[in-house]
């Protein structure tokens, strides 16, 4: 996956923006927590299109996201994982 520019959103454990990958400046309000977990975008394709789709796919038993979502869970699980092992480690 191509490296993203995602950046969190103080006090908000579930929203960050996360930089366009085809527009330089331009940032995308993604929330987690949004659609039974799957995640919501302000991204163009997202409010267009991904949304329709990520709700059938919900009531299917599936998830299709966005690019800026997928980027976003990436982000969220690696701080998750590393805060866990720093736990481990006795370190937090």
């Amino acid at each position: 996956m191509k490296q993203a520019k995602v950046i969190p959103l103080e006090g908000e454990l579930l929203r960050f923006h996360v930089y366009s990958r085809s527009r330089k400046g331009i940032k995308h309000l993604v929330d987690l927590g949004e659609h039974e977990e799957n995640g919501q975008c302000g991204c163009e394709h997202f409010q267009n299109i991904g949304l329709a789709i990520i709700l059938a796919s919900v009531r299917n038993g599936f998830t299709k996201r966005c690019w800026h979502i997928d980027v976003a869970r990436e982000h969220f699980c690696n701080e998750m994982i590393r805060a866990m092992k720093r736990k481990e480690e006795g370190k937090l």
